[in-house]
Formats: structure tokens, sequence, C-alpha cells
């Protein structure tokens, strides 16, 4: 009888042995296979991360450019406004202090303008311009032609001649 039990009970071990390898090998296969995701998933956010960096790269060097356009832009609205004779000069212009406030507006184009008159005051000199983006009113012109609504009855009179044949003025 104790052959019997010794026998059951190595029986009942190898079953137990059996379950617990079944046991370990499905586990095994469930780790392989979480494994292997958490794998494909670092390399899918190393990807993400990359092409992030490069749009976000990309933006920068954009907003980079348009900034210096819009300073260039100032710089040469200020140059005109200060008078000078030539757009082209403005390209030696020291534009390294300018630049852009948190705000979005220009700082000090009006005193890289200021400084490169006093140097180099022989490319200045034109008329002065007004911008149609200033607020300033440009200088409103006199007409020389005549209205002849406005003319009294004496002198619509004499110049009725002249008012219809054009010459008037």
């Amino acid at each position: 009888m104790t052959e019997n039990l010794e026998n059951l009970s190595s029986e009942s071990k190898n079953e137990d042995v059996s379950k617990l390898s079944d046991s370990d090998i499905r586990w095994r296969a469930k780790y392989k296979g979480t494994r292997e995701e958490l794998e494909n998933f670092k390399i899918n956010a190393e990807k993400e991360r990359k092409s992030l960096e490069e749009k976000i790269n990309g933006f920068d060097s954009k907003v980079s450019s348009y900034e210096k356009r819009m300073i260039e832009t100032e710089v040469k609205a200020q140059a005109i406004s200060a008078g000078i004779k030539d757009v082209e000069f403005v390209k030696l212009v020291d534009m390294s202090t300018v630049r852009l406030d948190d705000n979005g507006n220009i700082v000090g184009a009006d005193t890289v303008i200021k400084d490169f008159k006093t140097r180099k005051p022989d490319l200045f000199g034109a008329e002065k311009k007004f911008s149609s983006s200033s607020n300033s009113e440009v200088p409103e012109q006199k007409s020389s032609k005549t209205d002849a609504r406005s003319l009294s009855n004496d002198d619509w009179k004499k110049n009725k001649h002249k008012f219809m044949s054009g010459r008037f003025k």
C-alpha cells in the first residue's frame, strides 16, 4: 500500500510539474509577446520623437526667416522715411541690434537708421517720403484748374468761350 501511495504521489507530482510547466510556458510566451510590444512601442516612440524634432526645427527656421524679413522691411521703411536716396543702401546698415520684442514689435530700427545717417549723410537727402502705413497726413496738393461753377456771373460771361474750348485753367 505504501508503494501505491508512493506511485500515486509520484503521479501527482508529475501532473503538478506538468501543470506548472504548461503554466510556465504560457507565461513565458505572454511575457515574450509583451516584451516585443514594448520594444516596438519604444521604436515607434523614438521615430515619432525624431519626426517632431524635425518639424519643430523646420518651424523655428521659418519663424526666424519671417522675423528677419520683418526687421529688414521695417529698417527699409525707416530709411525711406529718413530720406535715403536709394533703398539699396539699406544693405550697408548693421541690423544686428534690431530685434523683435515679445509683443512682435520691432525695436531699434529707428536708432540704427539715425546712426547710419550720421555716419553716411551723403546717402541721404532725398525728399522725405510718407508711408501709407503711417498715420501722418500727406500734404494736400492744390489744383490749378478753376471750376466754372465757382465763378461769378461776370467772370463766367468773360471766360465762357475759354471754358467751352477747354483752354481755361
